[in-house]
């Protein structure tokens, strides 16, 4: 039975309206979810960045009117 199906089936597209989206929602689903991570990682990354460089420049700030 497991012959029956090969891997030159796995994207396989059909003649009908939306039975293509059907059959690959999952996988746009996959990168849906791979770029909203990306994009909140990349926002906590310039977020943290700008907050660490605010500190040190108000450090500095501090230590130079002791």
């Amino acid at each position: 039975m497991a012959s029956e199906y090969s891997e030159s089936n796995k994207h396989v597209y059909v003649g009908g309206d939306a039975y293509n989206y059907i059959i690959n929602w999952n996988l746009l689903t996959a990168f849906f979810v791979l770029s909203a991570a990306f994009f909140i990682a990349g926002t906590l990354l310039i977020a943290t960045g700008s907050i660490i460089k605010a500190i040190r420049e108000n450090q500095v700030t501090a230590n130079n009117n002791i």
